[in-house]
């Protein structure tokens, strides 16, 4: 797989994006299946190598579901997750049989 084809890659120099690459951990997450829930602590990034994941938000006076996206490869879902210790604003749950590389925030803060 090319690196620099991964969006929060692209800008770096072979060396670094080799190094945070090989900290990534490859996953497959069957259709249906959660990646994080909207408040849960963000501990990392997912970018999408294959399938598709959907973005949600849940009203917390209604409890009504807001679709806000559909994902497709190779882009990167919960970036913020490694600057801010912030809860996850939203749900990604994976719409069909998708594989991701998931970088945690120790990880990227090692490298």
């Amino acid at each position: 797989m090319n690196l620099h084809h991964i969006p929060f890659l692209a800008g770096l120099d072979d060396a670094s994006a080799n190094a945070i690459a090989a900290n990534m951990i490859s996953l497959a997450i069957p259709g249906g299946r959660q990646l994080f829930a909207q408040g849960e602590e963000g501990d990392g990034l997912y970018t999408l190598i294959s399938g598709s994941i959907g973005i949600s938000t849940r009203d917390p006076l209604t409890n009504a579901v807001h679709r806000i996206a559909r994902l497709h490869p190779p882009e990167t879902i919960g970036e913020m997750a490694l600057l801010s210790a912030a809860p996850r604003s939203a749900t990604a749950t994976a719409l069909r049989d998708s594989h991701v590389l998931r970088l945690t925030r120790t990880a990227f803060e090692a490298v």
